[in-house]
């Protein structure tokens, strides 16, 4: 089950309009027993450069989990670890940007085949 997990965690696709080689993402996967998993996602950002959160107008940070329809259920919300700082901009209101580093997680369940 862990490899297939594994499998699944290597489809995740990030999407984050950035310059090459500007974000560097690692995943790992925490096994809380039970078919229950955690996905952690994280983003070591190069200095002076960031990524948006999810609130965002035009480019928020989305993750994008793909897996087989039926095998794998996400529990809850992905969940920001990292705190954004505060940003504003006249044209696209308040939110926020991660810089060096933000942390995400997810939780999913593995059906039982």
């Amino acid at each position: 089950m862990r490899k297939f997990l594994l499998t699944i965690l290597a489809l995740v696709s990030f999407t984050a309009l950035a310059q090459d080689n500007t974000v560097e993402w690692q995943q790992q996967v925490k096994d809380n027993g039970n078919g229950s998993y955690t996905l952690v996602i994280k983003a070591e950002i190069a200095d002076g450069w960031h990524i948006y959160d999810g609130t965002h107008m035009v480019t928020p940070t989305t993750i994008q989990f793909n897996y087989p329809e039926g095998d794998v259920v996400l529990e809850g919300d992905l969940r920001a670890l990292s705190k954004a700082k505060p940003a504003q901009d006249e044209y696209f209101g308040s939110y926020g940007e991660y810089e060096g580093e933000a942390i995400f997680e997810q939780d999913v369940t593995l059906k039982a085949k």
